[in-house]
């Protein structure tokens, strides 16, 4: 064998070394194209799932809400009917009953919620500015009752059940809005009308109820609003007519049924008291009146 085949054969053996080597470096960035395909397709179909799911979930919410807004058409026929056979605008003995916390300090929701749906009939009666407030209210009753409702509707009974349930069970803060959490601010807001019937009862007429009331807002459920929204409401609640005039509404301009308004307010201002303050203790307890 001459030199040159020597050379050919040994040329010849590193080429086969490149190309074995260049064989399997192919080899394995065919199989990393192939887990990157593999993860890239299990990406695409999470992402397409929880697309769905989304998609699922927001359809829900709208179902819900059709829901709740029929059913609150529904509730205002069956008030227009109700209210035509009251003597007042506003059930006061009822509100008197219903807001009256039970023997051992408990507050069972459905009396609380009977209680703040009458009550809410006071607030659609001041006027138009007012409906936002009504329908909130109305919400925050429907969460309630919705959960009343529920597949876990023994731990909705009373207000130290319920906190203490969704407490346990990290339920307090959801992506939708907690029993606990819906409760909290309709307690908020009956801290307001508290203070709005206590001066509502007054005869003289000074200070002005509009001043009076845009104070009360600002010190009582104003705090726990942003200051575009306090400031908006306050000076709405400036508009305000005087307190013969609004107790003439609820007493739908009658002179005997003002006399019984006039009687049952400090009786339902009584029970309204109590109760927010057995609720009040309880969200201390727990450590969640600031929740935002």
């Amino acid at each position: 064998m001459d030199s040159s085949t020597s050379e050919i054969e040994v040329v010849n053996g590193k080429l086969k070394k490149e190309l074995v080597v260049k064989e399997k470096e192919d080899e394995e960035e065919e199989k990393k194209d192939e887990v990157k395909e593999m993860r890239n397709a299990k990406l695409l179909k999470n992402e397409k799932e929880e697309l769905k799911v989304k998609e699922e979930e927001e359809e829900e919410e709208e179902d819900s809400d059709d829901d709740e807004t029929e059913m609150d058409n529904e509730e205002d026929e069956e008030d227009e009917e109700e209210e035509k056979l009251k003597e007042l605008i506003v059930d006061m003995q009822l509100v008197r009953d219903y807001f009256t916390p039970g023997a051992e300090n408990e507050v069972p929701l459905a009396s609380y919620l009977k209680a703040y749906v009458e009550l809410n009939k006071f607030i659609k009666m001041l006027g138009k500015f007012y409906y936002f407030v009504s329908l909130d209210v109305k919400r925050k009753i429907a969460t309630l009752r919705k959960k009343m409702a529920g597949e876990n509707s023994q731990y909705y009974v009373d207000l130290k059940t319920m906190i203490k349930y969704e407490t346990e069970n990290g339920l307090v803060v959801e992506k939708s809005m907690s029993g606990t959490e819906a409760l909290l601010m309709l307690h908020r807001g009956l801290e307001f009308a508290r203070d709005f019937m206590t001066e509502l009862v007054k005869e003289k007429e000074e200070p002005k109820l509009s001043e009076a009331a845009s104070r009360i807002y600002v010190s009582t459920t104003g705090r726990f609003h942003p200051p575009i929204l306090r400031e908006t409401f306050s000076l709405v609640l400036r508009m305000l007519p005087n307190r013969a005039t609004i107790r003439s509404r609820v007493a739908k301009e009658n002179e005997e049924a003002e006399e019984t308004l006039k009687r049952l307010l400090p009786e339902v201002i009584k029970s309204v008291t109590e109760t927010y303050d057995v609720c009040q203790r309880i969200y201390q307890d727990y450590n969640l009146l600031n929740l935002p």
